[in-house]
């Protein structure tokens, strides 16, 4: 994990709270903007992107609002899709920034996508790299279903009844019990400790919540083949899905897991794509939880786009396949540099 002190870091102080910044590198090619995922990810699992700086290319990254180092109100209204595409205003605005390539990963992919189409070039934006993402929430909670539908039967189970009734007491359930033990051998088994406390922390908010043993057990296995397929997951994801778990911004915009039902739900952009004008790649992991029927969507609608399939990763290329990765990113952006 990148340690902040390794960066020059600072505070944006905004409206609704401060917002945590750090900055990688310095030299005089237009830095690149980082967006993590979630939302209520923290940028941490993005730090291995920090060597894109090594060319004399700043690297931005930031804690967004609700999650990390940054402040966290209370009040859930706050969290919205507007304020989030504010929010980059904020950081650029802060470092006095305003010729820049913005990479987002996953929900950050989402605010790429709003970035770009609310204001085109008109603020210095040169390239977009959208990572593991979805150009709409209703296509990528169908692809949810496709994925749930070829898990193993105990996983698939637990998971469509979670969807289809949600909020069911399994408590009393000896088929859940059933369920459970199934899933202990299938997920728990095959995963490392580090992954196994987390399941284990979040199991213990999602039952007092009223989830079931068999869904959260089943939500495990789904994550380690589709979320990161490496065993066990890098410490650095750890720490931004436990923040992500607990941020109110999560609850709010995306609601469920699976179901999607926060406010996000009817997002849908895909129509709007061919309005954006900037050089674009889009890259996907083969495994991904978004994965790339949504990705060649956003390809298919972006005219001056690129798209990469990264075959040995899932939702995290940067961290499953890094080499690759940031040979691929930074080859793309040292080509549009001068544009």
């Amino acid at each position: 994990m990148l340690q902040p002190q390794a960066l020059k870091s600072g505070v944006s102080r905004g409206q609704l709270g401060d917002i945590w910044y750090g900055v990688a590198g310095d030299g005089d090619k237009p830095p690149l903007v980082t967006l993590h995922g979630g939302p209520g990810g923290t940028h941490d699992y993005l730090a291995n992107m920090a060597s894109l700086a090594d060319v004399g290319r700043p690297v931005i990254f930031y804690d967004q609002l609700g999650c990390g180092r940054s402040d966290t109100p209370k009040d859930p209204s706050l969290y919205t899709l507007e304020y989030f595409v504010s929010e980059i205003d904020q950081i650029l605005n802060e470092l006095d920034v305003t010729d820049f390539h913005l990479y987002g990963q996953s929900w950050g992919g989402i605010l790429a996508i709003e970035y770009a189409l609310k204001f085109g070039q008109s603020k210095g934006l040169r390239s977009l790299v959208l990572d593991s993402t979805t150009a709409s929430v209703p296509q990528i909670r169908q692809e949810f279903l496709r994925l749930i539908r070829d898990c193993p039967p105990d996983v698939r189970r637990s998971l469509m009844v979670h969807i289809s009734r949600a909020m069911r007491d399994g408590g009393d359930d000896k088929q859940a019990i059933s369920d459970t033990l199934s899933l202990l051998r299938h997920a728990v088994m095959k995963t490392s400790p580090r992954t196994v406390a987390l399941g284990a922390q979040t199991l213990i908010r999602q039952l007092w919540s009223g989830q079931t043993l068999g869904y959260m057990l089943a939500a495990l296995g789904f994550s380690r083949e589709h979320m990161c397929r490496l065993n066990p997951w890098p410490d650095s994801l750890m720490y931004s899905a436990r923040e992500m778990l607990k941020s109110p911004a999560y609850v709010q915009l995306w609601g469920d897991d699976y179901a999607v039902t926060g406010t996000l739900k009817d997002w849908d952009r895909i129509d709007d794509l061919p309005q954006i004008s900037v050089p674009t790649l889009v890259i996907v992991g083969k495994y991904g939880e978004a994965p790339p029927e949504c990705s060649e969507s956003i390809h298919s609608g972006i005219p001056r786009s690129e798209y990469v399939l990264f075959d040995d990763s899932a939702h995290f290329p940067n961290l499953e396949e890094p080499a690759l990765f940031l040979a691929t990113v930074g080859d793309f952006l040292a080509k549009h540099d001068g544009e």
